[in-house]
């Protein structure tokens, strides 16, 4: 099934729900007829609400936010800022490249070679053909933390006005483990105050407030606390510490990040709590 073209964009899952509900009866039916094999599997409700049965449709919709709510909801945060930098990423590419570059940037999982992209291993499951012909239109590229390995492509209607490719934005097993970790072992999903997050990003907000919290740490440590990757902390310390947030002190073979008097007035403007020594983590020795 494809929900989401469906539906179409939504801000919060209840918003989406509802959407699924008043989803007209045709289309409907097509989302659940893709796969007329599985027909068997399908459980009997699922089979109502392809004939628009309001009861069924209503069940579904409520299964979706109750798995959202256990599945997505606790972990939304995190998920949230790895596409947030994912994004960033890509259009980074894409400013001092052009579109060719970040296309080019989606090997391997996507190969381009002028005037085509091509998705190895790519298994039709909802269109009849494989190839796909912009002709003007416009095309999405969207990362998702749940699409497999090969990247999906969505255009609802032969003559739809976009076409979407969803693609796998997780590769690193330590990024995906950052975002699925249990929730109460994270300094990363503490307040951060609004002010902060607005001025420096959500992400950097929170490694500035970890290393406040846990004077002199190390990279690894930070990344811990922070709920990020080992790279992606470095890449935020360094940016801090040239705004002079922070400063990187070396004690024997340790690197151990710090807060500077600027990085301090910063969070304590912004209504963060002072750290205090008995904040303190020890640091390797």
């Amino acid at each position: 099934m494809d929900l989401f073209t469906l539906v179409g964009a939504a801000g919060r899952m209840d918003e989406g729900a509802e959407r699924l509900v008043s989803a007209p009866h045709r289309r409907l039916r097509a989302e659940f007829s893709v796969h007329p094999r599985r027909a068997a599997w399908r459980p009997s409700w699922l089979t109502e609400a392809m004939d628009a049965d309001p009861r069924a449709v209503r069940r579904l919709a409520a299964a979706l936010q109750d798995y959202h709510r256990v599945a997505v909801a606790p972990y939304w945060a995190r998920m949230d800022q790895y596409l947030q930098g994912e994004v960033a990423r890509r259009g980074r590419v894409m400013a001092q490249g052009g579109v060719g570059a970040l296309l080019d940037s989606l090997r391997p999982m996507a190969l381009w070679k002028p005037p085509v992209l091509e998705l190895p291993g790519y298994r039709r499951l909802v269109h009849s053909g494989t190839d796909f012909h912009l002709a003007g239109r416009q095309l999405i590229l969207a990362p998702s933390v749940f699409c497999g390995p090969v990247p999906q492509v969505f255009a609802r209607r032969p003559q739809a006005e976009t076409i979407i490719i969803v693609y796998p934005a997780l590769r690193d097993p330590v990024d995906a483990a950052a975002i699925w970790a249990p929730l109460d072992t994270r300094q990363g999903d503490a307040p951060v105050p609004p002010a902060l997050s607005a001025l420096l990003g959500r992400t950097r907000a929170v490694v500035l407030c970890v290393i406040a919290d846990h004077p002199a740490c190390t990279t690894t440590q930070l990344a811990q606390w922070a709920g990020i990757s080992p790279a992606s902390a470095s890449e935020h310390a360094t940016t801090l510490r040239s705004a002079g947030l922070t400063t990187l002190t070396r004690e024997r073979k340790a690197a151990l990040h710090t807060l500077t008097h600027l990085g301090l007035t910063l969070l304590s403007t912004n209504g963060s709590p002072r750290p205090t020594s008995e904040r303190r983590t020890p640091h390797p020795r």
